[in-house]
């Protein structure tokens, strides 16, 4: 069984906002963003249009979450981070949402989790998630390569000091999974088969 979850570093930088990266794509300069407050109860959304298409209903703030009930009440969309310390209501991996769930999947984070929040938050991330799986389940993981985070840390000045700290590689990953944080098995998955390049197994 994993242990306590790590705490999470912390900044004094301002976070980037959804903003102010779209501001950089479009070659704009980003303003900066208040400091992160104390964290906040995670934000209920509505189903994505694909959900209404398909099943006919949607979830908003007033639909009761009920795990193993029929849709939508099985289903709940929240905007939450996973890696804080302490962890807000709604974190998979803490509370009812221990062992809940069958796959998770990180495609395409775990780089901003690293740059963001460090080793540590990186750990934090791999813990919750395994906490937050069924026996036998998946973590489908999609690690960057080191050569993106070196081109996105200088982004902000809390990302540049956390990408000259950070001592656990994206190639390590597989042992840390593997040792520290519990997992059973882990493989790579070819392109060939459209899936994410690597699973990680819940014992």
């Amino acid at each position: 069984a994993p242990t306590a979850a790590p705490a999470a570093s912390k900044t004094a930088d301002p976070m980037l906002t959804n903003d102010d990266f779209r501001a950089m794509l479009l070659g704009r300069a980003p303003g900066p963003s208040p400091a992160p407050a104390a964290a906040p109860a995670p934000a209920a959304a509505a189903s994505p249009p694909s959900c209404v298409v398909r099943f006919g209903s949607a979830t908003d703030e007033s639909t009761p979450f009920e795990p193993g009930a029929a849709y939508p009440r099985s289903v709940r969309f929240a905007h939450l981070n996973i890696a804080q310390e302490p962890p807000s209501e709604g974190t998979p991996g803490e509370g009812e949402l221990r062992g809940a769930f069958d796959t998770v999947l990180c495609l395409s984070t775990s780089k901003w989790v690293h740059l963001h929040f460090g080793d540590e938050g990186l750990k934090c991330l791999f813990r919750r998630v395994h906490a937050a799986l069924r026996p036998g389940g998946l973590f489908l993981l999609e690690p960057q390569p080191w050569s993106s985070y070196r081109k996105n840390a200088g982004l902000a000045p809390h990302l540049l000091r956390n990408y000259g700290a950070i001592q656990i590689k994206p190639p390590q990953f597989r042992e840390l999974l593997l040792g520290e944080i519990g997992f059973a098995t882990c493989e790579e998955l070819s392109a060939a088969a459209a899936v994410p390049p690597a699973t990680a197994a819940a014992p």
